[in-house]
């Protein structure tokens, strides 16, 4: 038999209705079992907790150790001794400030030593050359 004569055969017969007891018992048995799952499944949404949950519960022992780092960086910047708003102010002050104070100290020091001359670095020696290494050429024709 071949396929195209199978498929006329199928056209020709008709079709008997579901009986409507099976229809039922079907239907019956499908919505009891979605409802089983349903109630199997925990809720996707809970209030207050859902948050929390999705950001800390993948890897909470990471979490835990990194906040005992970050107490520990706290409590290591609040027990350090004196002040060190000194060091930070001088950390973050412009380099030219910086310079000054470096310059006005050797002043200082060369006055303690008894120096009488004092040379200051920013004076050069002679002037400025061509940083080029390549010496200018004369073509004559």
């Amino acid at each position: 038999m071949k396929a195209d004569d199978f498929e006329k055969q199928l056209e020709r017969q008709s079709f008997r209705p579901i009986p409507g007891a099976w229809r039922d018992e079907i239907l019956g048995a499908a919505n009891s079992a979605a409802r089983a799952e349903r109630d199997a499944r925990p809720s996707i949404v809970e209030p207050r907790t859902s948050l929390f949950k999705s950001l800390f519960w993948p890897h909470p022992k990471a979490w835990a150790t990194l906040a005992a780092v970050w107490v520990a960086i706290f409590a290591l910047r609040f027990s350090e001794g004196g002040d060190s708003r000194a060091a930070t102010d001088l950390a973050f002050a412009p380099a030219a400030q910086v310079l000054a104070a470096i310059k006005e100290q050797h002043l200082v020091l060369a006055e303690l030593l008894g120096e009488l001359e004092y040379r200051d670095a920013d004076v050069p020696k002679t002037a400025p050359r061509p940083r080029s290494e390549r010496r200018p050429t004369l073509l004559i024709a």
